[in-house]
């Protein structure tokens, strides 16, 4: 059953044991991320690889891949929160996430097919090649391979900063932490209809999609921690040794 989440400002609280540990993944040397879109001439073929602004819109046409480099976390994770720029949006907007099922490769470009080379992930291949240069490696299903994973509810108008804190979301970083071979990242989409909207990518020149988690390192000791989302982001308060340390992810 799908399941939805409300954000305006975000509330989750969390609480249970924990850990003196986290990082923040932000940036292009720890993040991917592209936009698939079906109609792009020729249909299905162009690459956006290193587009700055990732767009779902009308009739699931366009569709957003985003991964993020997990390989420094171990251990069991306890929470996480992923920031993304909402840019725009025509009206109010349910968003899907999907954890992506097959690899693919980023690519290098903006709303192009070049005429050699290779230029990364398409609606139609999860690794494209200009014709001659090398063997494209299909998609499954054209426009991805992925499993349903959880709706979140998105107001209308853009300029803003949006957290989503889902446990499905917690789950699927912590599947991809104990098996790193099988990151590949989530889709974001909307759904069918008139709604547009779009997200910064990591290529762009401010605000790109950033990703926060809390782990307890393999063997670690275990503190008490709670999680509050509040206005100002989340602050996690934390117990260790008597004295409760304060994180802004």
């Amino acid at each position: 059953m799908k399941t939805a989440l409300v954000i305006t400002i975000v509330t989750c609280l969390c609480a249970g044991t924990g850990l003196a540990d986290s990082t923040s993944i932000s940036g292009t040397a720890v993040t991917d991320d592209a936009m698939l879109n079906q109609w792009g001439s020729p249909s299905g073929g162009r690459s956006y690889g290193a587009t700055t602004l990732l767009t779902m819109k009308v009739d699931s046409s366009n569709r957003v891949l985003l991964r993020f480099d997990l390989s420094a976390i171990n251990g069991t994770v306890t929470a996480c929160t992923l920031f993304v720029f909402w840019n725009w949006s025509d009206a109010a907007t349910n968003l899907s996430f999907y954890r992506v099922s097959s690899s693919w490769v980023e690519g290098d470009m903006d709303n192009a097919e070049p005429s050699t080379g290779h230029h990364g992930v398409t609606w139609n291949n999860r690794d494209d090649f200009a014709s001659g240069d090398g063997a494209d490696v299909a998609w499954t299903t054209a426009g991805g391979d992925r499993v349903f994973r959880f709706t979140v509810s998105i107001g209308s108008g853009g300029g803003r900063q949006v957290a989503i804190c889902h446990d499905s979301l917690k789950a699927d970083v912590q599947y991809c932490v104990g098996n790193g071979a099988g990151n590949y990242g989530w889709m974001l989409q909307t759904p069918s209809g008139y709604n547009g909207a779009s997200v910064n990518s990591s290529e762009a020149s401010s605000n790109p999609p950033r990703l926060w988690v809390q782990y307890i390192p393999s063997g670690a000791a275990t503190v008490v921690h709670r999680s509050i989302h509040g206005p100002s982001g989340a602050v996690h308060v934390q117990a260790a040794s008597g004295a409760d340390k304060i994180q802004r992810p």
